[in-house]
């Protein structure tokens, strides 16, 4: 069965909701939102001086910066390891002293870098389950 044409009545239909979509992302700019952007750079400064930076700059929400995200992902609260003592995983993801728990996410980087981790996440996380489920699903 052949698609049917686009009518005009159809393609206005679909431009007044592309429009109402538009319209509505200033739903994203919310006092919540921006509250707690505003605490989590004021505490990631906080982190990075406690860590030894001389100097901590707070990623806080302005005009041209207001929605929820801001920007940054959370990385490296189970960093990955050779050395039990220092990480909280072996480089398969397995926690230390458990062999049947994995972390597969973006806990396992120390930062993220300057471009979105998503890939580099997905791409971790098929290595740690390919070792895995390749070494029949026990502790190497």
């Amino acid at each position: 069965m052949a698609d049917k044409p686009v009518t005009s009545r159809e393609l206005d239909d679909l431009k007044r909701q592309v429009q109402y979509l538009q319209k509505d992302t200033s739903a994203l700019k919310r006092a919540n939102d921006l509250a707690v952007q505003r605490l989590l750079g004021e505490r990631a400064a906080d982190w990075l001086r406690a860590a030894g930076a001389t100097t901590a700059i707070a990623y806080l929400p302005s005009p041209d910066n207001e929605v929820p995200s801001s920007g940054q992902h959370q990385a490296g609260t189970c960093r990955m390891g050779t050395d039990p003592a220092t990480s909280v995983t072996d480089p398969y993801g397995r926690v230390w002293g458990h062999p049947n728990l994995r972390v597969i996410d973006g806990s396992l980087h120390v930062t993220n870098g300057g471009v979105n981790p998503v890939l580099t996440i997905f791409a971790n996380a098929f290595r740690i389950m390919h070792t895995w489920v390749g070494s029949g699903g026990g502790y190497l």
